[in-house]
């Protein structure tokens, strides 16, 4: 499955206002767009809806962490039980992830940040 996404700049302005009319205009073409685009996947993100630059969303029922303008898959995951901790943290039944890399050695059901 192809995963497409796009930066453009904000004539709207940087206040919450204008994030969030600008991420409402991003959805409804995003939604148009997949009617033309076979195969691009909508994700689900997290936060105020709008594509994430910076930390954990879920896409095509796997975990993806976004950071440094690349995205990374999390191995191992465990969708069932996959928590959002933060930006940076996530764990599951087994593992504790610093943007989406298993910290070796942690007990994910006593880890706090």
């Amino acid at each position: 499955m192809l995963y497409c996404q796009f930066s453009i700049y904000n004539p709207l302005g940087k206040s919450q206002d204008g994030i969030k009319r600008m991420a409402r205009i991003l959805a409804t073409l995003a939604l148009s767009a997949t009617t033309l685009l076979s195969g691009c996947a909508v994700a689900q993100f997290f936060g105020t809806g709008d594509f994430p630059r910076y930390g954990y969303y879920q896409a095509d029922g796997n975990w993806y962490f976004r950071g440094n303008n690349q995205t990374y898959k999390v191995d191992g995951a465990d969708r069932d039980t996959f928590v959002v901790i933060n930006d940076d943290y996530a764990k599951d039944k087994r593992y504790v992830y610093d943007r989406s890399v298993i910290v070796k050695g942690v007990d994910p059901t006593t880890f706090r940040p």
